[in-house]
């Protein structure tokens, strides 16, 4: 009996961190309107009330990015100085790899927008 009680704790002891560690990758590319890739943008993954951060990366100089969550529902939210935000609901329940996302240039955040006349 106790080696049998053993035996089965052992178990459960070895499946327990596969069980906390099933993350589900999701990558992607943004690019800007003009097609180019746009590094250093900010993408979070945030909750599907979109109040907590779960994971957040920058993409790379080609634009790429990866995260790994937990499966289940989120927020997508890319950002980049000068360009609007894109927001997206995803539902994580395995590798995924997104379509190009394409940031458009803001302009609230253009000198036009502020009564900029170059002088």
């Amino acid at each position: 009996m106790y080696i049998r009680n053993m035996q089965i704790l052992l178990l459960l002891f070895l499946l327990l961190p596969c069980s906390l560690s099933a993350q589900v990758i999701l990558s992607g590319r943004v690019i800007e309107e003009g097609g180019d890739a746009l590094s250093f943008a900010t993408v979070r993954l945030l909750s599907a009330a979109g109040a907590e951060l779960v994971a957040g990366t920058t993409t790379d100089v080609a634009g790429d990015f990866r995260l790994a969550a937990p499966p289940g529902s989120y927020q997508l939210r890319v950002d980049f100085l000068g360009y609007a935000t894109s927001e997206q609901t995803l539902s994580l329940i395995g590798a995924i790899t997104l379509p190009d996302i394409m940031l458009w240039v803001s302009f609230a955040a253009s000198p036009l927008a502020n009564g900029y006349d170059g002088l």
